[in-house]
């Protein structure tokens, strides 16, 4: 079937209309990115958030198991060994690091890496003072490629029934991932609205056919 000028013309304008939407919501986006930013950043003293001199200094997997919340200080700037997503039941994909504590044990970690803080004057003798955490429970090996991949870099985690959350609620996406969702659906809806909706205008007003003809109802004398 070929479209003639009606189409086109319809086309021209929900293409408009498409660029419009896109533009409003991606405005409207930018201007409640910053809410969600402060929603998602963790205070200090949180999980997640800067340690503190106050937050207790776990040197083992005993210390974290004693204690509701903590951080952990490991010598020089690389405190991680390896690193690999760990998916949840519920599809969540996280990426989670091997932490090997002041004890030599070694265990998962997701870490809010913006709240790591380094001390030191030269490089001997810097410390990372992780943010702070807590434990969470979670059988790690419901995710059999999450261990082969974290436990490739070096020797197995010693505990494989929870794992160290030190990021809480401060996971958030970039501006740029944030909007891509209501972007996509403003684009999808206007797209599906649009075209129909100036075509029937456009018929109402007379510059064109409808595409489905009304029927005219005919009154019907009753004797």
């Amino acid at each position: 079937m070929v479209m003639g000028w009606d189409g086109y013309a319809c086309l021209l304008l929900t293409t408009m209309a498409v660029f419009l939407a896109r533009g409003g919501t991606k405005a409207v986006v930018n201007m409640t990115y910053a809410d969600y930013v402060e929603e998602h950043t963790a205070a200090e003293g949180e999980v997640g958030g800067i340690a503190g001199d106050d937050v207790f200094r776990a040197e083992s997997v005993a210390d974290l198991l004693e204690n509701d919340t903590f951080t952990v200080v490991t010598p020089g700037t690389q405190y991680t060994e390896g690193n690999a997503y760990y998916e949840f039941s519920s599809g969540l994909r996280v990426n989670m690091k091997g932490l090997e504590l002041p004890s030599g044990e070694r265990v998962a970690a997701y870490i809010n890496h913006e709240n790591v803080q380094q001390q030191g004057e030269t490089f001997e003798d810097t410390v990372s003072i992780l943010p702070v955490g807590c434990i969470v429970y979670e059988d790690l090996s419901q995710d059999p490629t999450f261990l082969e991949h974290i436990q490739s870099f070096s020797r197995p985690l010693d505990y494989t029934d929870f794992y160290v959350d030190m990021r809480g609620n401060s996971a958030k996406m970039s501006q740029e991932q944030y909007a891509e969702g209501p972007i996509a659906v403003a684009t999808l809806v206007s797209a599906v609205i649009a075209f129909p909706l100036f075509h029937a205008l456009g018929a109402r007003i007379g510059l064109w056919a409808y595409y489905f003809p009304h029927k005219k109802k005919e009154n019907q004398k009753t004797g």
